[in-house]
């Protein structure tokens, strides 16, 4: 059995052909709140994914929500799972949600970063602080 193998967030240059063909599926599923809401933001854009492992044809791919609660965790995580059947030297795929590192924008991409400031000022939440203390209200109802 080969050795587990890691490779961090958005690695160039992967050396693991099935963990290279898991990266470049990820960027091809969407978020589904943003889906939802007509916006093309997909799971890497939100900064969801903290690292994928691989132990022979067994892929393990670590996700953080942006929160514990998310309503749609279950459709990222049966999309995940869903990668393996199209990935050649993938026999199955599973999903580790971990709460920690905790998700905050930094993780956004550029393209999200854009969004996410656009959705600040068109709903009056021009100042970050005011706009993160509303948000984290917002998460512990």
């Amino acid at each position: 059995m080969d050795a587990p193998q890691t490779q961090a967030p958005q690695m160039s240059g992967c050396a693991d052909p099935a963990v290279a063909a898991v990266w470049a599926c990820l960027d091809t599923i969407p978020d589904p709140c943003h889906a939802l809401s007509g916006h093309d933001l997909s799971i890497v854009d939100l900064g969801l994914i903290n690292g994928i492992s691989r132990d022979g044809g067994s892929i393990c791919i670590s996700v953080t929500f942006t929160d514990p609660s998310c309503v749609f965790s279950y459709k990222i995580i049966m999309d995940l799972e869903d990668l393996a059947a199209t990935l050649d030297g993938v026999s199955d795929i599973t999903v580790s949600a971990d709460p920690y590192p905790l998700w905050t924008e930094d993780r956004l991409s550029d393209k999200a970063r854009t969004l996410f400031a656009d959705k600040r000022t068109r709903f009056g939440f021009t100042d970050k602080t005011k706009s993160d203390a509303i948000t984290n209200e917002g998460s512990r109802l």
